[in-house]
C-alpha cells in the first residue's frame, strides 16, 4: 500500500507500507524512515544548540 504524505507548505512524498506487509512497494520510504529521520534531526539540532551554548567551536558535523 502505497499513501501521499503532504503539507499545504511543504513538498509531498510518498509512503508505503513495509515490506513484511501484503502490497509493499520497494524502494519507497517507510514509516520508520520518517521516525529515525526525525530523531536523529532532534539529536543533531540539540548537539549544536548545546555547543552554542556553551560557546563550543564546531568544527565538523557528519551525519553519516
Amino acid at each position: 500500500m502505497v499513501g501521499t504524505l503532504s503539507s499545504p507548505t511543504l513538498d509531498s512524498f510518498k509512503v508505503a507500507t513495509p515490506p513484511e506487509f501484503p502490497k509493499c512497494v520497494p524502494n519507497t520510504r517507510l514509516p520508520e524512515h520518517i521516525y529515525v529521520a526525525s530523531e536523529k534531526i532532534c539529536l543533531i539540532s540539540n548537539s549544536v544548540k548545546t555547543k552554542i551554548i556553551l560557546n563550543l567551536q564546531i568544527i565538523t558535523q557528519n551525519t553519516n
